[in-house]
């Protein structure tokens, strides 16, 4: 429980500040000491009732690290398979929706930087905005019926990315040539 503030401070948390003006359960003090391997993937959780909900939707982190009741971080090793849900919203409704099945990589081997994992992770599968983000999880709802989600191979989460891709290129085209869908 002793990692918030060397963990913290990566994806900006207010964990120093907060600490003189409101107790947590942290030892921020021998947090600080507390070195981070390179090669884990940091992934934030985080929760705030009708404004943010970032979360692991499957995979099986190594540990996971609470940074207060409303934000944990996630580890994972190096090829750990794991999806992520980022949706953000106002008294308007969503705002942002993004949902991707990623893999854990080490820095440098082929991962792209995303919002909340650091230093970031190769993407598998992705979806942008609501009508793609809900294809998306009604997908995983349907998948997770027939086998364990974490337990798909990398080659697998390939073919569903370009699958969903190709969908999209061709709906794109037919849009172009002015077909009524």
């Amino acid at each position: 429980m002793g990692d918030g503030l060397a963990l913290a401070h990566l994806f900006g948390s207010t964990a120093e500040k907060s600490f003189t003006t409101k107790p947590i359960w942290f030892d921020f003090q021998s947090a600080a000491v507390t070195p981070v391997p390179s090669d884990l993937t940091l992934v934030s959780v985080s929760w705030r009732k009708n404004r943010r909900n970032h979360r692991v939707l499957f995979g099986a982190p190594r540990r996971w690290i609470r940074l207060d009741w409303r934000r944990r971080i996630a580890v994972f090793q190096p090829g750990d398979i794991f999806a992520y849900e980022r949706w953000s919203g106002d008294r308007f409704g969503t705002q942002s929706w993004q949902v991707f099945v990623l893999q854990a990589c080490t820095p440098g081997s082929g991962l792209q930087v995303l919002p909340g994992i650091k230093p970031g992770a190769e993407i598998l599968v992705s979806a942008h905005g609501k009508p793609a983000a809900k294809r998306l999880l009604a997908l995983l709802d349907r998948l997770e019926c027939t086998r364990k989600l974490g337990h798909m191979s990398e080659h697998d989460w390939r073919q569903i990315g370009l699958l969903q891709t190709e969908k999209l290129e061709r709906t794109a085209t037919l849009l172009a040539r002015g077909a009524v869908l």
